[in-house]
């Protein structure tokens, strides 16, 4: 996650240990602007799917695709995905990503996310944000939509009785991913509103690239919120 700050967040920032940094300054028209920057690994969304996959691996999951028996790979490790009897189920999955998230772990600042990182305290930065088009709702290259919606997605989908129904509940969405749906949509509405705290009425932009100066770029995280205001800032100094 990385968003803009102001110079006086950036000044207060808490002092971390020299391998654990928050606060990156760039120079751009002879002005410095202060990012808050962390990756948040291992909690992209193909790191997640392991990380709740391995708390189940000899048994069934309520994440996946009622029906669906297979493995997922990830970083040279196979994870078992069995479905449960009983299918797919959003209130049993959350629980599975809320373990997964580490939410209860000790928090050594004031303001954390998960498993005891800073949240920066918050900054302009935030208030547009851009999330990684991993989990695709609508099938457009860019998607206005809530925070809430990918509650309501979840819901939905985790309640499908087959992966052929869900195919034709979520037909943008790839053969090979459709059976993490219900984990996908559970983990990143969990992550952004019981661990980052955003409110689920808030509008976000489900992106793959950002346009920036001419290019583009592809999003990894919300990257395209600190461009997007660095390049709103500019825009607003040259006509003046």
């Amino acid at each position: 996650m990385t968003y803009a700050l102001s110079a006086k967040a950036a000044a207060n920032a808490p002092m971390f240990s020299k391998g654990e940094q928050y606060i990156a300054m760039h120079h751009l028209q002879e002005t410095n602007y202060y990012l808050y920057s962390h990756g948040y690994f291992p909690y992209g969304v193909y790191a997640l799917r392991a990380e709740v996959l391995k708390y189940t691996n000899d048994t069934y999951t309520y994440c996946v695709t009622n029906g669906y028996n297979g493995q997922f790979k990830y970083h040279g490790e196979a994870y078992n995905m069995i479905s449960a009897p009983s299918g797919s189920n959003y209130e049993k999955c959350k629980a599975n990503v809320m373990r997964a998230l580490h939410l209860n772990a000790t928090c050594r600042v004031k303001n954390c996310t998960f498993n005891g990182v800073w949240n920066g305290g918050g900054g302009a930065g935030v208030d547009r944000l851009y999330l990684a088009r991993v989990t695709n709702i609508a099938g457009k290259p860019s998607t206005e939509l809530r925070v809430l919606d990918y509650q309501k997605a979840a819901k939905m989908v985790c309640e499908v009785k087959s992966f052929e129904e869900a195919h034709i509940l979520l037909p943008v969405v790839d053969l090979v991913e459709l059976p993490y749906s219900c984990l996908d949509f559970v983990f990143v509405y969990t992550m952004l509103v019981d661990g980052f705290g955003f409110d689920p009425k808030m509008m976000v932009t489900a992106v793959k690239e950002v346009e920036y100066a001419g290019s583009i770029m592809t999003v990894q995280w919300p990257l395209g919120a600190a461009l997007e205001l660095v390049s709103s800032s500019n825009t607003r100094k040259n006509d003046i």
